[in-house]
């Protein structure tokens, strides 16, 4: 699996050294750890990062129990995921975007299996505990660079997004910023890599999915917009992750699909905030 890159874009402010650093250094950590060998006779899953880290393999012991097969997942982008499905290298794909509606009419299924809020973070140093709508609109054009624009002290407001090609980054952009270009200071390749690298970096600001954090974020702090947090009624800013099957699922295919609609599976959505959503 390629390591993560890191982007820094050049249409604002030019980030500091310190932040530079900061970030090249964590992402040389994650690239240190090896992709796991291919294995023969395998069921394979490609999922998205923000699905994968949401689930880490819930369950997968007990579907190798009971079938008898390796599983071997394959964490990408969501439509990395249904690429590789499409193209015959995985038996199911996990996606954090729905589906295609050409796919669908080439006989592909979509099958929705929870709605997870998307989380607002910023280190835990930042005093600033709600935004508006409007404000966090502003915060990710470009147009609100300083934390005193929202109340708080004279600290230059540093943006964090995943890579553009995401179901985070194009869920993000189409809810909160209407279809409306972005501006950041820092770009990491993975979704889910936004927590990590916030923790690090003082008066940060990012959104993940609840589901990702595992329901703790650790070393940073979830904002409030308009008063509203994730798992809060009325909060408007959420992901469906669905299971995506070439025609209906039968065989293993469908074992493994039955397998997440299980009270044990549905329970650990719950456990991190997210919300099931029945067969």
């Amino acid at each position: 699996m390629q390591g993560p890159r890191t982007l820094f874009r050049k249409c604002r402010r030019s980030p500091s050294w310190r932040i530079i650093g900061v970030v090249a250094s964590l992402c040389c950590l994650m690239c240190l750890a090896g992709s796991p060998a291919l294995a023969k006779d395998t069921f394979t899953i490609s999922t998205s990062s923000q699905v994968y880290e949401a689930f880490k393999g819930h369950g997968v012991e007990r579907f190798q129990k009971n079938t008898g097969a390796e599983v071997q997942i394959d964490v990408m982008t969501s439509e990395e995921a249904v690429a590789r499905l499409v193209n015959g290298f995985s038996d199911i794909a996990a996606t954090a975007e729905r589906l295609d509606s050409r796919l669908k009419r080439q006989g592909y299924m979509e099958i929705p299996v929870c709605t997870d809020d998307f989380a607002l973070l910023t280190h835990v140093q930042t005093t600033v505990k709600n935004v508006t709508q409007d404000q966090l609109r502003g915060i990710f054009s470009g147009a609100v660079t300083n934390w005193n624009q929202l109340g708080g002290p004279d600290k230059d407001l540093v943006v964090i997004v995943p890579s553009e090609s995401s179901a985070a980054f194009r869920n993000f952009q189409r809810m909160v910023m209407e279809g409306h270009s972005m501006s950041w200071d820092v770009m990491v390749a993975e979704s889910t890599m936004v927590e990590d690298v916030i923790r690090r970096i003082p008066w940060s600001l990012t959104f993940v999915a609840q589901g990702a954090t595992h329901g703790k974020p650790q070393g940073s702090k979830v904002m409030k917009v308009n008063g509203l947090g994730p798992g809060d009624a009325g909060y408007p800013y959420l992901q469906t992750y669905s299971l995506v099957t070439k025609g209906k699922p039968d065989g293993l295919v469908k074992e493994f699909v039955d397998l997440v609609f299980t009270q044990s599976v549905t329970d650990h959505m719950k456990s991190l905030g997210m919300t099931p959503i029945a067969p």
